[in-house]
């Protein structure tokens, strides 16, 4: 009964449940830790944990030490992992997690040469900690340091290497994998389609001698990726049967639109799914929702809404997620007042969505006070993203020093997302020093990445500082750091055309940039930029 209260997100009933328990035992204890911990009421399940009478169950401090690790509380989490009585392995690689996507990959590889045992788990967290940080030659030298790696060691290597554009690196890897399944087949299909090589896609996808679900959603989402709409739709068509698309690949679809803006194809696969009679499926709903939201047709996103007979948690977030993003923050606030009516009970995604919300709009008395009462009323520790939007919000209304106060007090480790924040803010409201310090975090965060330190030059030109210009452009030029190219699309008909900042190859360039140049004096016009801003460069 009480397994059912909890993952049905009923706490409230669990924990009535709990307390009228005579008799409690170990698995008890580690579903409530493990359920609150889940849904970001670390401190309630750490409240379950004090009162256990008997504190031998490995189990239960897991649980607690993965709440804190998923929460971001990774210095609360090591503390605890430092004060058990007996570790086992998951113990181990609950606290190698933390550490690995959090990117702090000195203390995760310090922490793993600790580690008496290792697993496959341990090896390949520690090598896909590398990866999402762009280190890639420390991640080579590890993999050659793995016993016998496993697929998802291989997998894990390629997909690393695709993503930051070393698709000729992956193909070795490829090749030179002694075995291969359907997930390493995926993994490089996915390569191809990360790097815009759809026709070197549609090879491998032809040649794989087995395809399951995954391998049909991404070949089709490599489809849409680059505007190939119609080849998206006939390659539904003509799924064979047992791939045929189900809930899950509809969901999948509908998320790489939403992710391209690709409402004309989002539209043909809401129509697939009312066709199918997957619209009562809740993923798919949701999906939908997202989908529109991200598609900037907010009414559209509400019509599913309102349309869905059971809505949950997700529901609410998407469409909280989609007014916050559309710009619509008092509908957004209105929306989540309307939420806690029907007594839905919010969660870190609801807060993520609400504060995202009041950052768009402007709206800084209404962000602090959820940001309260996420913690006060419902017992939800922030997570980074929650501290993202509240140094966002308190920086673009220039207070400054207490969107730095709030990093310096906050229990979760700083982000780039929150550097960066504050970052853009500085540069909003002229206050070098204080930008100066948080490019340094943001760069000590992402070595491998210039937007710290572009946006730092720009804060010094716009304060005359140019000799601190020369400076980053000399550090950016002599350490052959470049500047990510920047890139948009729009859905054109049937089409995606994508623009990339560097490439003048588009046939109609001169016109795009005609175009351009009379927006731009428009805008200057109409006093949006002033014009030490517009004359800015990003350096590279």
């Amino acid at each position: 009964m009480m397994s059912g209260y909890l993952y049905n997100d009923y706490f409230k009933e669990a924990a009535e449940l709990f307390d009228k328990m005579r008799r409690r035992d170990s698995f008890t204890y580690s579903l409530m830790i493990t359920c609150y911990a889940r849904s970001g009421f670390v401190e309630k399940a750490r409240r379950v944990f004090d009162s256990m009478p008997d504190k031998s169950c490995a189990a239960c401090w897991n649980a607690l030490i993965t709440g804190y690790v998923k929460n971001g509380m990774l210095s609360d989490g090591r503390k605890l992992f430092n004060e058990m009585p007996v570790r086992n392995l998951v113990s181990w690689n609950t606290m190698l997690s933390g550490y690995t996507r959090s990117g702090q990959m000195c203390l995760a590889a310090n922490f793993f040469e600790e580690m008496e045992e290792k697993d496959w788990i341990s090896w390949n967290l520690v090598l896909e900690g590398y990866t999402q940080a762009g280190d890639l030659n420390a991640a080579r030298e590890f993999f050659e340091r793995i016993p016998n790696p496993s697929v998802v060691s291989w997998a894990t290597m390629l997909s690393g290497l695709a993503r930051h554009g070393h698709l000729s690196e992956a193909e070795g890897f490829f090749n030179n994998m002694t075995e291969r399944n359907v997930v390493a087949w995926n993994a490089m299909l996915a390569a191809c389609i990360q790097n815009c090589k759809v026709d070197k896609a549609v090879e491998l996808f032809n040649e794989m001698p087995e395809k399951d679900a995954i391998s049909w959603t991404t070949i089709i989402s490599g489809h849409v990726r680059i505007g190939q709409l119609e080849e998206a739709k006939k390659l539904f068509d003509t799924m064979p049967y047992e791939n045929k698309p189900d809930q899950s690949t509809f969901a999948s679809g509908l998320r790489v639109c939403a992710s391209l803006a690709a409402e004309q194809f989002g539209r043909q696969l809401h129509h697939i799914v009312v066709k199918n009679g997957y619209m009562k499926d809740m993923v798919v709903s949701n999906a939908l929702i997202t989908m529109y939201a991200k598609c900037g047709s907010i009414l559209s996103a509400r019509d599913v809404f309102s349309d869905v007979d059971n809505l949950d948690v997700v529901s609410w977030n998407s469409l909280i997620a989609g007014y916050a993003l559309n710009g619509y923050g008092i509908e957004a606030c209105k929306l989540f007042q309307e939420m806690e009516g029907y007594a839905v009970i919010p969660d870190q995604v609801t807060f993520v969505g609400v504060l995202s919300a009041c950052n768009h709009a402007g709206l800084v008395s209404a962000g602090l006070t959820l940001f309260n009462c996420m913690t006060q009323k419902y017992g939800i520790e922030p997570l980074a993203e929650h501290y993202t939007c509240m140094v966002d919000v308190l920086g673009r209304a220039g207070r400054l020093e207490e969107a730095f106060e709030l990093i310096r007090k906050m229990k979760v480790q700083a982000t780039a997302g929150i550097w960066g924040a504050l970052l853009g803010a500085c540069r909003l409201h002229k206050n070098v020093m204080l930008a100066d310090f948080a490019a340094r975090k943001l760069f000590e965060i992402e070595p491998h990445k210039t937007s710290s330190l572009v946006l730092l030059s720009n804060i010094y030109a716009q304060s005359g500082r140019w000799d601190e210009v020369d400076r980053v452009r000399n550090f950016l030029n002599q350490n052959g750091i470049e500047k990510e190219p920047g890139c948009s699309w729009i859905e054109d008909q049937r089409q995606i055309l994508v623009f990339q900042s560097d490439n003048y190859s588009w046939p109609k360039t001169a016109e795009i940039y005609r175009a351009l140049q009379i927006l731009t004096t428009q805008i200057m016009e109409l006093s949006c930029l002033n014009s030490i801003e517009c004359a800015l460069l990003d350096v590279g």
